[in-house]
Formats: structure tokens, sequence, C-alpha cells
């Protein structure tokens, strides 16, 4: 397989309590800067440095569905994909053991790309094997409004043999570390679900079918 007809998947992991806008235009604008043609989110399970999701599984999942086909409507193809393997897993969802299920299952001349915002970067040092992630994918890192710095001594020190540019993903099925400039919106899933519990529907923030959805399950209430 040559570089020019290299395969290029992102994997963009969270808890997706609730998906959002800001999932949306980052999703939307990172598969077009690296010319993805696949785009899976994984929803997890339980995440190793947050606090257990309450919506139940069924929900988030349920809402990620929607937002996806949104988004193979607007790009006319099926590129964007809920991925429930960290669910099925059913314990702490660790982002090393994602990457290696995904490598056996895409086999080794797929370009993968985790995608993570700056402020998990700047505290990758604290996941699980860190340093092997770039054995199984590329990480792409994209900047977000409230998050500004730079990594701990050690994750630099990796990092400098490591960094790359967008245009060098089709070069290998794995190894790099891509800084993306993307249009970024200061919308989170904590600023939404607060919104709701005061009985304010997010409006502008979330997809209307993830409204709708939100509504009609009475998600989020502290009715509930």
């Amino acid at each position: 397989m040559t570089i020019t007809q290299r395969q290029v998947v992102l994997l963009y992991g969270g808890t997706f309590d609730p998906v959002h806008n800001g999932h949306m235009a980052l999703l939307w604008e990172v598969q077009h800067q690296l010319r993805a043609q696949a785009v899976h989110l994984l929803p997890c399970y339980i995440p190793p440095h947050k606090s257990a999701p309450a919506t139940p599984v069924v929900h988030r999942v349920a809402m990620l569905h929607l937002v996806t086909d949104e988004l193979n409507a607007a790009c006319g193809a099926s590129v964007f994909a809920v991925d429930t393997q960290e669910v099925e897993r059913g314990q702490v969802s660790y982002t090393i053991d994602t990457l290696i299920a995904c490598r056996e299952q895409w086999g080794p001349q797929v370009a993968l790309v985790w995608v993570m915002g700056m402020d998990s970067w700047l505290q990758l040092n604290t996941w699980q094997r860190w340093q092997e992630l770039t054995n199984y994918a590329h990480l792409a890192v994209v900047g977000r409004p409230d998050h500004q710095g730079v990594t701990n001594p050690e994750q630099q020190i990796w990092s400098q043999t490591r960094i790359a540019g967008p245009d060098s993903i089709r070069a290998s099925a794995a190894g790099g570390v891509v800084m993306l400039n993307t249009t970024l919106l200061a919308i989170g899933s904590t600023q939404i679900r607060e919104q709701l519990q005061r009985g304010i529907r997010p409006l502008g923030l979330v997809p209307s079918s993830v409204d709708a959805y939100i509504q009609r399950h009475g998600l989020y209430s502290t009715s509930n």
C-alpha cells in the first residue's frame, strides 16, 4: 500500500454526556484536514480520570447515533460511526487497550489517529502506558479555548522525535504526534448538564435531534 493509498481512520473517545456541537465541529474539521476515510466515536464505559457518567450508556450511545447520522448526511457518505467496544468491555476504558484492539481490527497498514484535546495532551503522562500509545496510532492534538501551556519535561522529551505535520499521517500507520489548528467552540458537556438541571434547554449547544432526545427522555433533570 503506497502513501497516497493509505487509509486514515480517526478515533475519538469520550463520555459524550451529552454529545454536543463542539464535538461535531471538531470532528468535521479534523476529518477534512486529515482527509480521513472513517471517523469512529468511542463512548467510554468508565473514564480513568473522571467520575463514572450518571447517564445510562444506552442514552449516550443513542445520542451519538443521532449525531453520526447527521454528519453522514452532511457529507453524503458513511464516514462517521459509533464504536461501542469500550462499552462492551464493561470496565474502565484505557486508551491503550482500545488502540491495541483497533490495530488488530484494522490491520498493520491503516493509519490510525487518536484525536485528543489539549487538556488531555497536557495530562498524557498520567495515562495508562502512555508511552506505548504511538506504537499503535498517531496522536492528533487539537487546542481548546480554556487550555494552554506546555507538557511536562518527560513528555517533552518523549514527543520531540514524534512531532510531525498533518501530511505525514499517510507516511506510516502510527508513531506521530500532530498538532492541529481548528476552529474551536467553547462548549462543554458539564455546562450543558448544568443548564438542563436549571431547566434551561441547551439550544445552540447541541444538535436539534439531541435536544429532542434529551427532552423526550427527561435526561439531566433534577426531578429524575
